[in-house]
């Protein structure tokens, strides 16, 4: 036998030195994931495994909150999330009268890859409420899918996602990126009063002036939106953006991209956020009565597809410097006048629309329909299918 080299045990002491290391990488890790099972969490459907979910999402502040594989978690109350949470495909499914909101997090946290069902509960507000008053240096990340809300309220509003910050918030900055799965959020009709109550499918709202918002809502898919009653008393909305100073220049930027909003009434898109893209968008629907709708300064509007069954897209008062951009506007509503169109520009100034295809199906009303509005560059484009062009 050879003489082993002089330093064969200095490698034999590096080499345990490194898996020691490894060793104590690995278990340093592992602390920083919590698994809802070490808190009693069952995920078989029928367990109520709502105080085991909160107390592991507690035990997960700053860490990672993760639900195992296929399960069904039943849930009676809120679930109150801390931080991030790995979902592996699990599924939290509420049952109960009235619960606020279904799952919330105040926190910076990124939330994937779980679904949230509240088809077994009378009332709800929200599928997920998001409150965005929190410190944030990176972006957080919605991976979802959230399904069956409803209320039975007359007066309250109901959402599948909600990002919300409040008059009061003292953190301006937000950093979000949102991709859901939203189907069937069902208000219930006030018989008729203004708005009623109001069903939205993902919606942001900042209430808070000088906000720096800077969210990105991108492959999702907003199915079965509805407030129960007869349009036009009756609001909902796919897809909308709310912030407090929308008529002027903001900080921040928002976009919607590669979106599909179905059977959304009263809308597919709804904006009321200065500085906002919605780019490969797609609306349609029988209960779609428009499709895009701006209210906010500097909109742009690219290469959209809508069938609508009124006006497939609205530019009014306040959405000054829209751009329309390659896009496809389709109309299957029948008009009595000329006073309605497949596009609508009203109280908006520099406007321009390049490109875009307005199509009528009933030789009635109008392509393009203006009111009041100071200057519209319309470059290329084709008109088809109603009574007048432009109007």
């Amino acid at each position: 036998l050879e003489e082993p080299p002089r330093n064969s045990l200095l490698i034999l002491v590096a080499h345990r030195a490194g898996a020691l290391a490894l060793a104590r990488a690995a278990h340093s890790e592992l602390r920083d994931f919590i698994n809802v099972a070490d808190f009693g969490a069952v995920g078989d459907g029928s367990t109520d495994d709502t105080t085991a979910i909160n107390n592991a999402a507690t035990a997960a502040q700053d860490k990672t909150l993760i639900l195992e594989p296929g399960k069904t978690y039943k849930c009676t109350g809120i679930v109150t999330l801390k931080g991030n949470v790995i979902g592996n495909g699990s599924q939290l499914k509420f049952y109960g009268g009235t619960i606020n909101y279904l799952v919330q997090i105040s926190r910076a946290g990124n939330l994937l890859d779980f679904t949230i069902d509240g088809a077994n509960v009378t009332a709800t507000q929200a599928g997920l409420f998001v409150d965005t008053d929190f410190a944030q240096t990176e972006y957080c990340y919605y991976d979802l899918v959230i399904q069956n809300i409803s209320t039975t309220s007359t007066t309250l509003s109901c959402s599948g996602a909600v990002f919300f910050k409040g008059s009061g918030a003292t953190n301006l900055k937000s950093l979000l990126d949102i991709k859901c799965q939203v189907t069937s959020v069902t208000a219930t009709s006030n018989s008729g009063s203004a708005d009623g109550g109001k069903a939205t499918g993902i919606l942001v709202g900042f209430n808070v002036a000088n906000c720096d918002g800077n969210v990105v809502i991108h492959d999702s898919v907003v199915d079965g939106i509805s407030s129960g009653g007869a349009d036009p008393y009756e609001d909902a909305g796919g897809i909308p953006l709310q912030v407090t100073n929308h008529t002027t220049v903001a900080k921040g930027l928002f976009q919607i991209v590669n979106c599909i909003t179905r059977n959304c009434k009263k809308r597919g898109f709804k904006i009321q956020a200065a500085n906002t893209t919605v780019d490969n968008c797609i609306c349609f629907g029988a209960d779609t009565l428009a499709g895009f709708e701006t209210y906010a300064l500097s909109t742009t509007f690219r290469a959209e597809t809508t069938s609508a069954l009124v006006e497939a897209c609205r530019i009014y008062g306040d959405g000054d410097f829209a751009t329309v951009d390659g896009c496809a506007f389709k109309s299957t509503g029948t008009y009595a006048t000329g006073d309605i169109g497949v596009m609508r520009v009203y109280e908006a100034d520099e406007v321009t629309i390049s490109n875009t295809r307005l199509l009528g199906t009933t030789n009635s009303g109008c392509a393009l329909l203006v009111r009041d509005a100071a200057t519209i560059n319309i470059e290329g484009g084709y008109f088809n299918g109603t009574s007048t062009g432009i109007n």
